[in-house]
């Protein structure tokens, strides 16, 4: 199967790390699991930023009230008109200092700033704006499925990615080697679908600054350059 092609499931989220582009950059199809109850816990709505002393800012989408079924699919922002600006702000305030701002507060504006002009009220529309308009600020295209759109429904976490890696014509699964333990591999096995863990150690200056920041903290501090070349395997 080593030629097979490669398909990484993923939680959507609002403005991802850079472990997160890592996964998509060795993928050939990503598929973005919307179809999953939304966690408050989680990073869905919210990213981590650093300010210039290094202390961790979170910025965080108002969403309506959700219940214990929502999925991250249903989940609709609340009509905070100045939620944008704040994050903005906030963005401002983190790394108006750093030698790309140029670059980041174009790409925040482009992504987030766009989904607002239209009343877009659908978190995972925002989502998917600050996994498109990045790759679309470099020149790149992927393969990005949202897992609600297929027909197959499933009651487990775990069939469902089977179905949806089945259903791309993925015959490799790269998986985070942090869930190693959580995977049932016996299961995807059966499916003809090979496991492979994927690790990921961040560039030393970002990792300084603090692990699993947001991709805006690295276009802060390496710029857009620095996240094509990223993208292409170069650095």
């Amino acid at each position: 199967m080593a030629d097979g092609k490669v398909v990484s499931v993923l939680q959507p989220a609002y403005w991802p790390g850079i472990a997160s582009w890592d996964l998509m950059r060795k993928s050939d199809v990503v598929v973005l699991m919307d179809d999953v109850r939304f966690a408050r816990r989680e990073c869905t709505h919210r990213a981590r930023i650093a300010d210039g002393a290094g202390a961790i800012r979170w910025m965080e989408i108002p969403i309506e009230p959700v219940s214990t079924k929502s999925t991250i699919g249903d989940v609709r922002i609340a009509p905070k008109q100045d939620w944008v600006m704040d994050h903005r702000g906030l963005v401002a305030w983190c790394y108006r200092k750093a030698p790309y701002w140029g670059d980041l507060v174009k790409l925040f504006d482009d992504a987030v700033g766009l989904t607002t002009q239209i009343k877009e009220r659908h978190l995972s529309s925002v989502m998917n704006a600050t996994i498109h308009w990045p790759l679309m600020a470099v020149g790149q295209e992927r393969q990005i499925r949202w897992s609600g759109s297929f027909s197959g429904k499933f009651r487990g976490l775990y069939p469902r990615m089977v179905d949806r890696v089945r259903s791309v014509g993925g015959s490799v699964l790269l998986v985070p080697a942090g869930e190693r333990r959580y995977v049932p591999r016996a299961m995807f096995e059966r499916a003809r679908i090979e496991i492979r863990w994927h690790s990921f150690n961040e560039p030393r200056f970002l990792a300084n600054r603090g692990k699993g920041l947001s991709l805006l903290h690295a276009v802060a501090w390496l710029g857009l350059g620095w996240f094509k070349d990223f993208l292409e395997r170069r650095v």
